[in-house]
């Protein structure tokens, strides 16, 4: 039977390096077969969905694509006090099977139930909540893990150009046209995955479908300005090619 999360997270795995997202932080790394079995051991079976997630991106602090939200093997321990202490303050006692999969910022956690298939729901849960509401702080996230992770993909996306302004004066100082060569990276690997779409499609995986329509639905509203930047990159000088691309692009 072909393993379509699998393939889903292969492909989301070469999207992320392509495009250099989470490049400069601790990198995309996935779990080893060990440290999955690791968890199992402790949890019981895991969704497959997330098991593969855990085999491909999921060992390291993907910051940048998950915007500063945690949801790494490495940092499991720390999660799953934190999930606690939601619980303590919350009141709330589970009568599930459950894993608490992410928090962010000490601000709220991420679960699955472990009883709810290869795909199971994602729940958000805040520290804090009105206590006078006498109501569960439990909610629905997503309706499956991978519409989690495919909303963290989108997200990435809008937000990641957004870093390249940052630039330190150490930087400034070995390369003044730092900011300007990201945006170049950027628009050659976005042309790139596109690319890519179109010579192999989604592989007859409904997952890889929607990765590449979340992808696409940014890329193609901006299609005709990056081909035209493309074209006047190689026809321009370097200060003029790359100021435009900074303003006409992506506003």
């Amino acid at each position: 039977m072909n393993n379509i999360y699998k393939d889903f997270f292969i492909t989301l795995n070469e999207y992320l390096i392509t495009l250099e997202i989470d490049k400069k932080h601790k990198g995309i790394e996935g779990c080893s077969i060990q440290e999955i079995e690791s968890i199992e051991k402790r949890k019981g079976n895991l969704p497959l969905a997330y098991k593969e997630y855990l085999k491909s991106i999921g060992k390291k602090f993907l910051f940048e694509f998950m915007d500063a939200e945690n949801m790494a093997f490495d940092d499991l321990d720390y999660i799953e006090q934190f999930g606690k202490e939601v619980f303590e303050t919350n009141q709330l006692k589970m009568e599930r099977p459950f894993m608490v999969i992410s928090e962010r910022r000490n601000d709220y956690i991420t679960l699955i139930y472990l009883d709810e298939g290869d795909n199971p729901k994602t729940w958000i849960m805040s520290e804090y909540w009105d206590s006078e509401q006498k109501v569960e702080n439990l909610e629905i996230r997503t309706d499956s893990f991978t519409d989690l992770i495919l909303g963290f993909f989108q997200q990435s996306l809008i937000n990641f150009p957004f870093t390249f302004n940052f630039v330190t004066e150490e930087e400034k100082k070995e390369d003044k046209d730092v900011v300007k060569k990201r945006y170049i990276n950027w628009f050659k690997n976005l042309k790139s995955i596109e690319e890519e779409i179109n010579l192999n499609g989604s592989k007859n995986n409904l997952l890889i479908k929607k990765l590449n329509t979340k992808f696409l639905d940014y890329y193609r509203p901006n299609e005709a300005t990056i081909n035209t930047e493309l074209n006047n990159f190689y026809n321009q000088s370097p200060d003029n090619r790359i100021m435009k691309w900074i303003k006409n692009v992506f506003q």
